[in-house]
């Protein structure tokens, strides 16, 4: 009898003893100790910016889920691209586009006090850049592609001008670093775009 409780007791044992080794088995499976996170390159914003000058928030942005999502996508062809599992952004490119535009804008319009909505923006802000992102194409050893549609919205009478902007930046290489740097570099030539239209708009001049 003692025996047989004996063996029970192991049996119990090993098969708890395998139970955990599966458990444990599972979460390194599911694991990614060897995920990367890239941001957005920006310039830091301007200090001493008078609280009387004219507020622009940058965004909401709207991206399309095929970019809004936490891997790096990248096109190898005209119908395929590569979905990076372990280079990821540290935030979505929903909210890093208008922050990395906004720190931009900041330094290209002295006369405006610019942030990005709604992480920094005030809600006092009289005017609002609508962004629309329409291409977000990164194409290892080529370059990439960025088309946006942005709207200038007066928030005192919904008073809007519609413009639409696109860059392509050439780069060498294809590790995400490089895909990333000439994103940020598309993006700051936007954002020079961008500048001069709401100046000639006389906004921020």
């Amino acid at each position: 009898m003692k025996c047989a409780t004996r063996e029970m007791l192991q049996k119990a044992y090993f098969g708890h003893a395998l139970f955990a080794m599966g458990i444990c088995v599972f979460v390194a499976a599911c694991a990614s100790p060897n995920v990367r996170y890239y941001a957005l390159s920006a310039p830091p914003l301007p200090t001493g910016q008078s609280t009387t000058a004219v507020g622009i928030a940058v965004g909401p942005a709207t991206v399309t889920e095929a970019i809004d999502r936490p891997q790096l996508v990248v096109r190898r062809s005209e119908t395929k691209v590569d979905v990076l599992e372990e280079d990821r952004w540290v935030d979505t490119p929903k909210r890093e586009i208008p922050r990395v535009l906004a720190a931009h804008l900041a330094r290209l319009l002295p006369g405006a006090q610019v942030a990005a909505y709604p992480q920094q923006a005030s809600a006092a802000a009289a005017w609002q850049i609508l962004l629309d992102v329409q291409t977000f194409d990164a194409r290892p050893g080529d370059g990439v592609t960025i088309e946006l549609t942005w709207t200038l919205r007066r928030d005192a009478d919904g008073r809007r001008s519609i413009w639409r902007v696109s860059e392509h930046e050439a780069m060498q290489g294809s590790t995400p670093e490089v895909v990333v740097a000439a994103w940020s570099r598309a993006l700051a030539r936007l954002a020079t775009q961008m500048a001069d239209q709401i100046k000639r708009s006389g906004v921020g001049a």
